[in-house]
């Protein structure tokens, strides 16, 4: 049996086992006062964090310096780190009842939300312009995985709705559930590989969103099949490691799939 929310929120239909789960996002107290030294320095870090990359006048997370991830004179971050700055956030607003921590959640998102391309469904690498379609699976599954935890923190449907929006509308565009071979592609038009980044996100994302009553048998499915495709593909049966990705040759008449051997922490 399945449990509607809101006749108005027909995306957010909830299991009825989870009917009987102690509510997320409301903790009974805030961890600066309870004596818990460890999350104390988290959440001290986490702020720091935020203040230390966010430049309140570009509106974006910046490095001090030119690095790898970040673009022009600004050294602005890509949308990954980005993603990982605003989950950053919502974790430590859902720790919290701290205004501080919910104030950076919605700053982060905000600079989050300037990479979003509406006609694409997906966050771009960069900030959105005209035409821009860089749009990678993997850092979208990391941005939905972020909006799932705002929603956590916050109760605002709105982070669950965009979430939802990217597994429902984005995500399989690249995701082949036919399992020949399977997987999710890496970028919107490198249709030629199947990395475990991408992948693995997806999965975890669709865990999630399925917890959530979000489309539940759609992220079951999802989940499932991401989950298959990595123990058949991606797993190195030596030693039990995760690969990169496998790939093929297609562009140059070469049709197998092979492995990417390369192993990522």
């Amino acid at each position: 049996m399945t449990v509607f929310a809101r006749s108005d929120d027909h995306l957010f239909s909830r299991p009825a086992e989870c009917a009987q789960r102690k509510p997320v996002g409301k903790p009974e107290s805030d961890p600066e006062d309870d004596g818990d030294a460890t999350l104390r320095a988290g959440i001290e870090h986490s702020r720091r964090t935020f203040q230390y990359f966010y430049d309140s006048q570009l509106r974006q997370f910046c490095s001090p310096a030119d690095e790898p991830g970040t673009v022009n004179a600004t050294h602005g971050y890509l949308v990954w780190p980005v993603a990982i700055a605003f989950w950053m956030t919502a974790d430590c607003a859902k720790r919290t009842s701290s205004h501080l921590d919910k104030h950076q959640l919605e700053l982060a998102y905000n600079a989050m939300e300037r990479h979003w391309n509406p006609e694409e469904n997906g966050y771009c690498a960069w900030i959105m312009f005209n035409g821009n379609r860089d749009i990678y699976y993997d850092d979208n599954a990391h941005c939905a995985n972020a909006l799932i935890t705002a929603y956590e923190a916050t109760e605002d449907k709105k982070y669950l709705r965009r979430a939802a929006g990217i597994a429902t509308r984005l995500v399989p565009r690249g995701w082949h559930r036919d399992q020949d071979p399977g997987g999710v592609e890496w970028h919107v038009d490198q249709p030629n590989s199947r990395h475990a980044c991408s992948t693995l996100s997806v999965a975890v994302m669709a865990c999630r969103l399925a917890l959530h009553g979000v489309e539940r048998n759609h992220c079951m499915e999802l989940a499932k099949s991401c989950i298959d495709f990595s123990l058949e593909h991606l797993m190195d049966q030596k030693d039990g490691l995760v690969i990169d990705a496998i790939k093929r040759d297609a562009e140059h008449g070469e049709p197998t799939w092979k492995p990417d051997m390369v192993k990522w922490t």
